[in-house]
């Protein structure tokens, strides 16, 4: 009970209240959402699969990040299914990881 009491002294005597960080194991564990190798899977949208970006980049998966970063690039300006997402974006892209 002392801790709660002094938590509460804590709190009211500041101008913002906390923030709880969550990290990765969370939204994976609870949400169900996918590990960075399945989030970057999911943009393998310019025809050639994740095992080609993987190999590419000796398995690490900061550099298939940037191998997907730069054919998405292209491909986010072009595919019609982009076409709104551009338009509403494109004064906010600066290079080729913005897309």
């Amino acid at each position: 009970m002392a801790v709660k009491l002094r938590l509460i002294d804590i709190f009211n005597s500041k101008a913002a209240g906390p923030f709880l960080f969550l990290g990765s194991g969370f939204s994976r564990r609870y949400l169900d959402l996918e590990d960075w190798r399945g989030l970057l899977s999911r943009f393998c949208v310019t025809g050639k699969p994740f095992e080609y970006y993987l190999a590419t980049a000796d398995g690490k998966l900061p550099k298939v990040a940037t191998l997907l970063a730069k054919d998405f690039n292209g491909y986010w300006w072009d595919a019609p299914e982009y076409a709104d997402s551009v338009e509403i974006n494109k004064s906010a892209v600066v290079d080729q990881t913005s897309a």
